[in-house]
């Protein structure tokens, strides 16, 4: 039996991420045309307060958002791996529901 994710679970996914992880993430929301803008929208509420905990990432912490990540840097950029997992998962679960 395979379980089907609901809004709820990718809220407390959301709500688990790193502050700067929640960052990278809303910007990554922002540009998915994938993501209905419903989904979209309230994931970035359910970000919001790990957001407000983030440092500023800087240009360079930006731009690793754009090109792919080896994996001997993967520690050093697990934030925007996790940021990405979690908006694959909303894509995963946009192409379910909508």
């Amino acid at each position: 039996m395979v379980m089907s994710m609901k809004l709820g679970d990718l809220y407390m996914q959301a709500r688990a991420l790193s502050p700067r992880a929640a960052k990278f993430a809303e910007r990554l929301l922002n540009t998915a045309s994938s993501i209905p803008y419903e989904v979209r929208l309230s994931m970035r509420i359910a970000l919001l307060e790990q957001i407000h905990h983030a440092k500023p990432p800087t240009d360079t912490e930006w731009s690793s958002l754009e090109r792919p990540i080896r994996s001997k840097d993967a520690r050093t950029h697990s934030d925007v791996i996790e940021a990405r997992l979690f908006v694959k998962a909303c894509e995963a679960f946009a192409a379910r529901h909508w």
